[in-house]
Parts: C-alpha cells; structure tokens; sequence
C-alpha cells in the first residue's frame, strides 16, 4: 500500500470545510424559517426559544403543521432537528 501525503496549507485541490457552527444552522436559521414561512407563529417561536429543549418543541411543532407546512420544512427539519 502507497501512502500518499499532501501539504494541505499548498495543495490547490482542497478546499476549508467550515465547521457546523460557522454555518448558522441553529436558532437563527430556525427563526428565519418561521419568519418567512409560518409567520403567524412567530412569537410562539419566538417564545418556544426562550426556554430548554427548544428544539424538540420547535420539532413538535413543525409535525403538528400536518402534511399542509411547506416542503421547505422538511429540508429544515433533515438538516436542524435529528
């Protein structure tokens, strides 16, 4: 076996991942989300954030909306609530 090592500091092809926290994809993404797509429960959110175990509420929430919550809250929920 051939073990091949690069100088990532020199090596053109790669490129810096940013790490999940420098993606915004906590509260504020769950935010903007409701802001655009649910805006009559936004305060609710809003209130839903202020407390522990955010998420999981923010998640029954999002399930609660029924098949009728737009096919962008499925992608939200794939790629913020696990």
């Amino acid at each position: 076996m051939v073990t091949v090592t690069y100088d990532l500091e020199t090596f053109d092809r790669c490129i810096a991942v940013p790490h999940k926290n420098d993606l915004d994809l906590g509260r504020s993404l769950a935010l903007r989300f409701v802001d655009q797509q649910l805006p009559d429960r936004s305060a609710a959110v809003r209130a839903i954030f202020q407390q522990r175990g955010a998420y999981a509420r923010f998640k029954d929430l999002l399930t609660a909306e029924g098949p009728c919550m737009p096919r962008s809250s499925m992608l939200l929920r794939s790629k913020l609530l696990p």
